[in-house]
């Protein structure tokens, strides 16, 4: 769904003009009366509101303060000529205005605030949606921790006895683990199945490298967990670009990092992956030296591997998606941090067409090919359903992701299903 903006101005030649420019990429609704205007927003809130500052029936200022009153989180902004922008700025300091425009505009200017201005809305939108759902179920995500181990306990207790690796646990271990999974990535800003996702990656490295069954589930629980010192408050500084973070957030994230150490490591049989988790951030407590490198396990290595490679694709490290071609390189330019050249070499194996792992291939748009499937949901700025986990794409639906990548001045990545039938589900 296109962002919605309506538009008022008393002079229909604007009206006009303005239709011209931001018909295609926006969903329209233009007035040439501001009461007319208003009658139509108390029944269809827009997004956006653009509105002449000097109007017969209304001034500009006037409207856009009733706009506010009836939809606070709406953006507002105001449409002016050279000679009363004074009297715009005016408004803006008194009306929350979010920005102005002066006649005549700049029409790529004027589309790519309009376009920025939605995209703030939709995060604001989402952090609230987020909120208001934590606070309906602040008793299930404060259960008591205790249990959350004991759960974890049972289900490890069960997998020892028997002799199996977790990934052929019984239906109902799995959707315990599922469920526990979800409760750590709620707290931690992700979503559950981007846990499952990299904790597979970490499973298919590990069998690349012919690490023990045993060693697999520390690294594929470890991997599921490592957030789970999150649980009781997520911190929103540390949702910046890792490459970003200043020496105060580094101490922070290692903090959190400790409480996960600290509540796997009093399960008996999570000591292993609480020790794996010990040294995912090694390289911000220390400089590195090869004594450092040598000390840490393979398995720990497996897991800072594959996170911090999840983090360059999905923006998480620099602030920009990447392909896996170029995540690879860019990790590979940080051997001083601890990441190996060999390693990096494997963890890009496993996403190879022929590789016999059935694991989700992150792509860029420019990567698609018709009949790759998708292994989850795509939204659009909006939070729409633009296309449905499972989904065949098809040359129409890639010519539109790339018409959405235009509009939206920054590149998408897509997780999509590997053609294997291998060894990991």
């Amino acid at each position: 769904m296109r962002p919605s903006v309506l538009v008022v101005d008393d002079e229909p030649q604007i009206i006009k003009s303005l239709e011209r420019v931001l018909g295609r990429e926006f969903s329209l609704h233009v007035f040439t009366s501001p009461v007319k205007a208003l009658a139509f927003f108390r029944l269809h809130p827009t997004h956006i509101v653009v509105s002449d500052m000097k109007m017969p029936d209304m001034s500009g200022e006037d409207f856009l303060t009733q706009i506010k009153r009836l939809s606070p989180e709406t953006k507002c902004c105001v449409l002016t000529g050279y000679a009363d922008s004074e009297a715009a700025q005016k408004a803006i300091n008194k009306a929350n205005i979010s920005a102005y425009f002066t006649k005549p505009w700049v029409n790529h200017e004027l589309k790519q605030k309009l376009f920025q201005l939605s995209f703030e809305l939709l995060a604001s939108q989402k952090r609230e949606r987020k909120v208001m759902f934590l606070e309906k179920n602040i008793e299930r995500y404060e259960m008591d921790r205790q249990i959350i181990m004991g759960v974890l306990q049972n289900i490890l207790n069960e997998q020892y006895e028997s002799q199996h690796t977790l990934y052929r646990h019984n239906d109902m271990n799995k959707q315990l683990l599922h469920l526990l999974a979800i409760l750590t990535a709620n707290q931690s800003g992700e979503s559950a199945n981007q846990q499952l996702r990299v904790a597979n990656y970490g499973k298919a490295l590990a069998h690349e490298l012919s690490l023990s069954d045993t060693e697999v589930t520390h690294i594929y629980i470890a991997i599921l967990f490592y957030q789970i010192g999150l649980i009781g408050g997520r911190h929103e500084e540390l949702d910046k670009p890792i490459d970003k973070y200043t020496r105060e957030d580094e101490v922070l994230r290692l903090k959190l990092n400790d409480a996960s150490v600290e509540l796997l490591a009093s399960v008996d049989v999570l000591k292993p992956c609480a020790e794996l988790i010990q040294q995912l951030f090694v390289h911000w407590c220390n400089q590195l030296d090869k004594k450092d490198v040598k000390s840490i396990s393979l398995a720990a290595k497996v897991i800072r591997h594959v996170v911090f490679f999840d983090y360059a694709i999905r923006g998480k490290l620099t602030g920009q998606v990447m392909s896996v071609e170029r995540a690879i390189i860019l990790l590979k330019n940080k051997v001083v941090d601890g990441f190996e050249l060999f390693l990096l070499d494997k963890l890009e194996g496993i996403f190879r067409d022929n590789c016999p792992y059935s694991i989700e291939s992150p792509k860029l748009v420019q990567q698609l090919r018709a009949d790759m499937v998708l292994s989850e949901d795509l939204l659009n700025s909006s939070g729409q359903l633009l296309l449905g986990q499972g989904e065949k794409l098809t040359n129409k639906s890639i010519e539109q992701l790339l018409l959405l990548e235009e509009n939206i001045e920054q590149p998408l990545i897509v997780f999509v299903q590997n053609n294997s039938k291998g060894v990991l589900k």
